[in-house]
């Protein structure tokens, strides 16, 4: 029998388918003040009983012993520059130096927060914040030490006026359109083929991300939060361009023990190859707080309504997520996550729930490499029954993906990363289901 050939209308399975802060002190006082809180502090503030063990487990050459700091010649000589440096308060000098340290043992404490307190006194907080949350992940840190960090990363978030990111990559994929894997089925004793045109095939591209929010102070725990944010995947033909913009404004509140409150309204438009394609509104609650030394939870709550351009349907979606973060030593920290959502609207087929877990981490060793990855798996089912096949669709689509990166390299402060993808979904509905690997290296900072 000629199998029959399956016309673009019935198949894309993919894209397009269904107080004021507090003035800070002059940074080279402030500076020596928390060099000499570390480097002769530290130990003494350290139990008798714990000066003897180790921050994180001793490395195979030894680095690591006593209070996690190595004892190579190299690193006793970055050491001694790094003091002739502090004492002159050249502090964006001792950067380098102390990153360079910490690439030859991940797990130098006070080497970690000699470089979190530089960063934070040059201006560059987001950096900061990261090294501060590693310190944390220290094995016995001192309750002096631990105070110190959480006023110091209070402090961060309070004095913030602004805050931003940006992103930029170069990108292949092999099925950026999530088009359908399958090249045919069987309905009703016939045989079809679907055309090449509208099976899976690669691109490359660009992807690039731009977002900024104003932090205005109402009060002294208290900020207005005004945002915007671009993320667009820019391809060369072979896929649809995919551009998002989004508005928000709300609030912002901090408290004691890391806690963030923050509400939100918000309105986001979507464009295919230049074409409207959803408009959505909705409002996000969210909350987050430290639990203990090490970890952290994060909640969100959301609800909107997504419209579908030139169609008379619409999506109303509840979702709720839960994340916990733990830092498990200075090279090592993971996290988790659980996300429920249910959808409404007229059309059977876009109405449903969905599921999804999200695992991840990200190791540092010697040499300044860094690896993370991160796993993830969701399941949707809809209500209604398919107009062609007669059953439900449900779909489990599933993501690895692996980032590689070395703290050494820096281009303008920004630090290359590689990222190596694999998804897939699976479904009861044949043109929905797709592979798609990914491949893309670039750079990202927050501000």
């Amino acid at each position: 029998m000629t199998p029959r050939p399956i016309g673009e209308g019935h198949l894309r399975a993919g894209r397009g388918a269904t107080g004021p802060a507090r003035r800070r002190s002059g940074p080279a006082g402030l500076f020596r003040l928390a060099v000499a809180l570390v480097v002769t502090g530290w130990m003494s503030l350290l139990p008798a009983a714990a000066t003897a063990e180790p921050l994180s487990p001793p490395t195979a050459s030894g680095a690591g012993q006593g209070l996690g700091t190595g004892t190579s010649d190299q690193a006793q000589a970055l050491r001694e520059e790094i003091a002739r440096l502090a004492a002159a308060g050249r502090l964006r000098a001792m950067i380098p130096l102390l990153e360079r340290l910490l690439s030859l043992d991940p797990s130098d404490g006070p080497a970690r927060l000699q470089l979190a307190t530089a960063l934070a006194e040059t201006g560059q907080d987001d950096r900061a914040r990261h090294h501060y949350r590693m310190v944390r992940g220290a094995r016995d840190l001192p309750p002096e030490i631990r105070d110190h960090v959480d006023a110091s990363l209070g402090a961060l978030d309070r004095r913030r006026n602004w805050e931003g990111y940006f992103r930029f990559a170069t990108i292949r994929e092999t099925n950026p359109a999530q088009q359908t894997e399958v090249t045919g089925f069987t309905l009703g004793g016939l045989d079809y083929v679907i055309r090449e045109a509208d099976r899976a095939k690669p691109a490359q591209g660009v992807d690039v991300g731009l977002g900024v929010a104003l932090l205005p102070p109402l009060a002294p725990d208290l900020r207005a939060r005004l945002g915007l944010r671009l993320d667009a995947q820019i391809f060369d033909g072979d896929a649809p361009d995919d551009v998002t913009a989004r508005l928000s404004a709300g609030l912002l509140r901090f408290a004691d023990r890391g806690q963030r409150f923050s509400v939100e309204i918000y309105g986001a438009e979507r464009r295919l190859d230049d074409d409207p394609y959803t408009r959505t509104r909705g409002v996000e609650l969210a909350y987050s707080r430290m639990l203990g030394q090490r970890s952290a939870a994060y909640l969100r709550l959301s609800a909107e309504r997504e419209d579908h351009v030139g169609t008379p349907f619409h999506v109303g979606t509840r979702a709720a997520s839960l994340t916990l973060s733990r830092v498990i030593s200075p090279q090592l920290s993971v996290y988790g996550g659980l996300r429920l959502e249910g959808r409404q609207s007229g059309d059977p087929g876009l109405a449903g729930a969905g599921a999804s877990v999200s695992l991840g981490g990200q190791y540092q060793f010697e040499g300044g490499y860094r690896l993370g990855l991160t796993l993830f798996h969701e399941r949707n089912r809809y209500d209604g029954r398919h107009a062609l096949f007669g059953i439900p669709r449900k779909d489990r689509r599933s993501i690895v993906t692996l980032q590689i990166g070395n703290s050494n390299l820096s281009l303008g402060g920004f630090s290359p990363t590689l990222n190596l993808g694999y998804e897939r979904q699976r479904s009861t509905i044949p043109f929905n289901r797709y592979r798609n690997l990914t491949a893309s290296i670039g750079l990202t900072r927050e501000f």
